[in-house]
């Protein structure tokens, strides 16, 4: 995997990666529009939950996809 220029490692097999994604898709007791990390429910990284950066996002993609 290449960016910037630097390769980046990752500490998960493929399968491993894609377990979460695969048990939110059969699971029945999943919680909609919530985070889940390694088949569980989790608290998203602090930068991940700032509403006042994810609002200027919006407006910074809208202006430049128009």
């Amino acid at each position: 995997w290449r960016h910037s220029g630097k390769v980046i490692t990752f500490n998960k097999t493929i399968p491993q990666g894609a377990s979460t994604s695969m048990f939110c898709c059969v699971a029945p007791n999943i919680e909609g529009g919530a985070y889940y990390n390694d088949c569980k429910l989790a608290e998203p990284a602090e930068y991940a939950r700032d509403m006042d950066a994810a609002a200027k996002l919006w407006e910074l993609s809208a202006e430049r996809t128009q």
